[in-house]
């Protein structure tokens, strides 16, 4: 048998390296292995039965491989489908910066007399603070025109009381980042992936 026989079959086998290998050639590797097998002790049938059902193996891994494929490629499109619905609606972020039309909800952890929402104007740097007495609507909606940060605290008497907030913003658009998966973006340009949604408002 020649060497540079051998080595052309082992080439033609892993053309991907021997770290994959696929269908073609696992066919292959079986052809050689029948073509420069010891005549006087040839592969007996059984092993020879048993490389062919590894072969069906391989051809069925592939074929459930391309059909998850196609089904990723489907569920991305549907997904980005839906997604659509989202346009308009306010959806919970993480964020604390506000652009038109976002809501901020606001809830103390104990009894509280009095809320108030410390708002900076990240155009102007302008501060200011909304106040909101026991029994208002703990709901503040920011109507300007530029994007403000946001923070809340409780008062009762002279103690501090650390709140709860739960920032609704406007999705604006839907946005296709670099892994292809699908992000939410903002008035203000800022996106969110769809993991950082925490409820859904209309």
């Amino acid at each position: 048998m020649r060497v540079d026989s051998v080595r052309e079959e082992k080439s033609g086998a892993f053309p991907n390296g021997p770290s994959h290998i696929d269908k073609d050639g696992f066919l292959k590797i079986l052809v050689a292995q029948l073509k420069y097998q010891n005549p006087l002790q040839p592969i007996k049938p059984y092993e020879f039965i048993s490389q062919l059902s590894q072969l069906t193996q391989v051809e069925q891994l592939e074929n459930i491989e391309r059909s998850v494929d196609a089904l990723r490629e489907a569920m991305e499109v549907l997904n980005i489908g839906s997604l659509a619905s989202l346009l308009g609606k306010r959806v919970s972020t993480r964020s604390q910066v506000m652009t038109k039309g976002d809501e901020l909800y606001v809830k103390p952890d104990e009894e509280y007399e009095r809320v108030i929402i410390s708002i900076t104007d990240l155009k102007t740097g302008e501060k200011r603070e909304v106040k909101m007495e026991k029994g208002d609507p703990l709901v503040f909606r920011h109507e300007g025109e530029n994007p403000i940060y946001v923070s809340a605290y409780a008062v009762k008497g002279n103690r501090i009381i650390f709140c709860q907030i739960d920032l609704f913003r406007v999705v604006k658009g839907i946005e296709l980042g670099e892994n292809g998966k699908a992000r939410l973006l903002f008035e203000d340009g800022l996106t969110t992936s769809l993991k950082e949604v925490k409820s859904l408002k209309d």
